[in-house]
C-alpha cells in the first residue's frame, strides 16, 4: 500500500489541460503545418498513442486547442458583473474589456493563426 506522500496521477482532466497546453504553444510558435504530433506528445512526456487516445487527430487537436483559447479568453468578458450605472457607461465598460482582449498578444497571434488556416479548418475561420 502507498504511503499518504505518494504522488497521486493527474486526472484525465489534468492531463487533457496539458496537453492542450502544449499543444497551443507548439501551434503559435510553430503552425499547424510544422507542429507535429510526435513533438507534443514527447513534450507531453507521453507516447503518441495517449495523445491519439484524447484527440484521434492533429486536426481534433488544434479544433480542441482554438475552442479552448476561445473559452479561456471569451467567457471571464461576459461573465462581468454589469448591473450597475448606466446603459451607456455599461457599454463602455464592456467594450473597452473587449478591445483590451483582442490587442493582446496572444489574441493577435490567435487571430493570425485561425487565418492561415482558416481555408484548411474553414469551421474555425
Amino acid at each position: 500500500m502507498r504511503g499518504a506522500q505518494a504522488t497521486a496521477r493527474p486526472s484525465s482532466d489534468d492531463r487533457r489541460a496539458a496537453m492542450l497546453a502544449i499543444a497551443r504553444a507548439a501551434f503559435l510558435g510553430e503552425g499547424y503545418a510544422a507542429a507535429s504530433m510526435a513533438e507534443i506528445a514527447a513534450k507531453i512526456g507521453g507516447s503518441k498513442a495517449t495523445l491519439y487516445s484524447y484527440f484521434p487527430s492533429k486536426k481534433d487537436l488544434f479544433v480542441a486547442v482554438i475552442k479552448d483559447e476561445v473559452r479561456r479568453m471569451f467567457v471571464p468578458l461576459f461573465e462581468m458583473d454589469e448591473t450597475q450605472g448606466a446603459f451607456r457607461m455599461v457599454l463602455e465598460r464592456f467594450a473597452r474589456r473587449f478591445l483590451d482582449l483582442l490587442l493582446t498578444e496572444d489574441s493577435i497571434s490567435f487571430y493570425r493563426l485561425v487565418v492561415a488556416e482558416s481555408a484548411r479548418f474553414p469551421e474555425i475561420g
